[in-house]
């Protein structure tokens, strides 16, 4: 409630408020069961994964292989159908490269391009990014989909399969709803 007062995000507030129930000293955790009941291997694999997305967003890699992929895949102004077919597939290889948190910052670094390349306005290019989101193929690729491996005990092979099943139903139902969805609703120019 207080933001507008001292200028920090909510979110470092709730995590210096965590850590802090979390300290020994404060007696809200006893300091044996935080070593011993709780298993750290799954936030350190969410933090590798969130990790990649920024380092690859940041190091240019992201927007390197962005442009590749853009000068394979043509992209032409009136053709909505294959250019919301095309961004998806080049939103799920972005995101099989870099996971899903990465794949919005580089996809958002080009927008403006795929903009301008498309004839579709910019709010579109950005709502674009999200459907591509159902399109997962890995497990690694979305942190809270390794912590269901790991406390779950699925094997990786169960989650394969589902998220294959997921991606398949994504491209012959959900992607093409979405896109007669948004040609109604005149988001494309």
């Amino acid at each position: 409630m207080a933001d507008f007062a001292h200028g920090i995000s909510p979110a470092w507030i709730a995590m210096g408020a965590a850590i802090t129930c979390l300290l020994p000293r404060t007696g809200m955790v006893p300091v044996g069961s935080l070593l011993s009941k709780i298993n750290l291997g799954p936030w350190f694999s969410i933090v590798g994964v969130i990790g990649l997305g920024a380092v690859a967003a940041k190091s240019g890699f992201g927007e390197l292989v962005g442009r590749l992929l853009f000068s394979i895949v043509p992209l032409t102004p009136g053709n909505d159908a294959g250019n919301f077919a095309a961004l998806s597939v080049i939103g799920m290889v972005i995101a099989a490269l870099v996971t899903i948190p990465g794949q919005p910052a580089i996809m958002t670094s080009l927008a403006l391009k795929i903009s301008v390349a498309t004839g579709w306005p910019l709010i579109t290019v950005l709502m674009a990014q999200v459907p591509i989101w159902t399109t997962t193929l890995f497990p690694y690729q979305l942190p809270p989909l390794v912590v269901v491996c790991q406390l779950g005990g699925l094997s990786a092979g169960q989650l394969m399969r589902l998220l294959l099943a997921m991606t398949a139903l994504a491209w012959l139902v959900i992607l093409p709803l979405q896109f007669l969805w948004w040609r109604y609703l005149g988001y494309f120019g």
